[in-house]
């Protein structure tokens, strides 16, 4: 807290200066109100050509201080907002913003020396006596600034607000007391500034515009988000052929694996906006069990790579619908790599990416006229979920969900068949593996060359090379590969852990190689135990 009585001094230091001036300075105009009075009420200030140019040196200097570098100084503050804490863009414009106020304090210093030492200050006017009040906030922020707090601290907060609050008060003082001193100008040398005053205004009204602007961009983006009644699309059951984009591969349906990822893909979907904000230390493992076939999927969404950690108790969740019966665990995990993962998040040299991105995609879609109507786009829309999510591509990897549709493009009729094809622009959650990330999967064949294993649609191979060297493969009906006293044994349908150490991108599959070799990886669940 020694921090942070630091800046509250200051300003309380500075706002008392600034009372006791002004009070003495209202006490000297009450003093010598009588015998000026006269003068102030029959005679306009006649000032020579030197004492002109001085005034007006004197306002160009807080004009580009308080009316233009400041309010300048705090926009670029505020663009620096949305960007990441500690990048590039985020320091450059800190930077500017610590620049452009620094210089906006110097010139407010050289402009208030050459007004005590140049003109009368008799505090008669509204601009003198704003002017002096104005001066002492200016130095009480720069000082502010110079005592901020490290991001993270207590203080920090308590810091920002009274910056915030006095840096405001600063920018709107200013700006009227220019527009004082634009009539005070007026009142001394009769000129006329009526084009100054509005061009200035101008200058403020754009200012404005610009501060209002920064709060409604994310908003004006998704407004520009238009789907109109000709756009909302969707396709029918009738079979359309696919069809591709020049900028975009379309996925392509995995086969087999087809099934089981749609299914997945229905229950994961509401779940999606959660999962793209997922805590870092919280971990949403989601196992979904397949009485039917067999098959287990097992994905940890939200992360990127799992970090070695200490499994708590978790709360789990059963229901049952005909044939399928499904169960959700939701675990917090005790980060133990936590500290190392901070470190290199501060290097830049954090190797592991997450698997799940929210990307934009595009796709022609055809449509029958007999389609067209008041559905038009619900029957698009559907069609589109249909056709997309459970498919992959080498390019993208697999679609787990659509969330949004960004634009649908003007219909083209194609000549011959009567169909119309429609650009559609989406939005959608795809899950892709790299090298690096820790995964769970289950165990789908075993042989004396290692084990295959899948983790919802990726299939994983580990060699015999990359499991450990206590385990030995043995062969006979139910052919696994277990360790020298038994305790730890790896067979079709056991739960592993394990680390992906490279991939192969084809055009509609994505293959990858594993290992168990490492610390905290290996058996999760074995069948048989259990």
């Amino acid at each position: 807290m020694h921090t942070l009585w630091k800046p509250v001094h200051i300003a309380v230091t500075s706002f008392y200066v600034s009372v006791l001036l002004f009070s003495h300075c209202m006490a000297y105009e009450e003093g010598n109100h009588s015998s000026s009075h006269k003068n102030t009420n029959n005679k306009l200030y006649k000032v020579n050509q030197q004492k002109t140019s001085d005034i007006a040196v004197h306002g160009l200097l807080l004009w580009a201080s308080t009316g233009f570098l400041m309010p300048l100084g705090i926009l670029i503050i505020r663009g620096s907002i949305k960007a990441e804490p500690g990048s590039r863009r985020s320091k450059v414009l800190f930077y500017l913003h610590v620049g452009f106020q620094m210089l906006s304090v110097l010139l407010a210093t050289v402009g208030a020396a050459m007004s005590l030492k140049k003109f009368e200050n008799s505090f008669d006017n509204n601009h003198q006596k704003l002017g002096l009040a104005l001066y002492g906030a200016i130095l009480a922020q720069g000082l502010i600034g110079f005592f901020r707090p490290h991001r993270g601290k207590k203080e920090r907060s308590y810091w920002y607000l009274i910056h915030w609050i006095l840096g405001t008060i600063v920018s709107l003082v200013g700006i009227i007391n220019i527009y004082t001193g634009l009539k005070a100008y007026h009142k001394r040398t009769l000129k006329s500034t009526t084009l100054w005053t509005i061009l200035f205004t101008v200058e403020v009204s754009f200012i404005g515009l610009i501060y209002l602007f920064q709060d409604k961009l994310e908003y004006m983006k998704k407004q520009g988000v238009i789907i109109g009644s000709e756009s909302s699309i969707q396709s029918s059951n009738q079979g359309i052929p696919q069809s591709q984009t020049q900028k975009e591969l379309l996925p392509v349906a995995c086969g087999r694996k087809r099934n089981a990822l749609e299914n997945f893909t229905v229950l994961i979907r509401p779940l999606v906006p959660h999962l793209l904000t997922a805590p870092r230390i919280v971990e949403l493992g989601i196992t979904i069990t397949l009485i039917t076939s067999f098959t287990k999927l097992i994905v940890r969404p939200g992360l990127g790579s799992i970090t070695e950690a200490t499994p708590s108790p978790s709360f789990s969740l059963n229901f049952t619908i005909p044939y399928l019966t499904f169960t959700f665990q939701l675990r917090i995990l005790t980060v133990i790599t936590l500290l190392l993962r901070s470190r290199l998040d501060k290097k830049g040299k954090r190797r592991y990416a997450k698997m799940f991105f929210h990307i934009v995609l595009e796709r022609n879609m055809q449509l029958h006229p007999r389609y067209f109507g008041r559905n038009l786009r619900d029957n698009l829309v559907s069609k589109l979920m249909k056709d997309v999510e459970g498919t992959c591509s080498g390019r993208h990897g697999f679609v787990v969900a659509v969330t949004g549709i960004e634009n649908i493009g003007k219909g083209l009729i194609r000549d011959g068949t009567g169909f119309v094809t429609f650009p559609v622009k989406y939005q959608c959650v795809v899950f892709r593996p790299f090298k690096g990330e820790i995964l769970e999967a289950v165990v789908t064949m075993v042989n004396k060359m290692g084990f295959f294993a899948e983790a919802g649609p990726v299939q994983i191979f580990v060699s015999n090379h990359l499991i450990p060297d206590d385990m030995e493969f043995q062969s006979g009906d139910m052919p696994n590969y277990t360790t020298s006293d038994g305790s730890v044994k790896i067979q079709k349908d056991s739960e592993v852990r394990l680390k992906i150490i490279g991939t192969r991108v084809d055009a509609t599959e994505i293959f990858c190689i594993g290992t168990i070799k490492d610390d905290f990886l290996g058996v999760i669940n074995d069948p048989a135990t259990v």
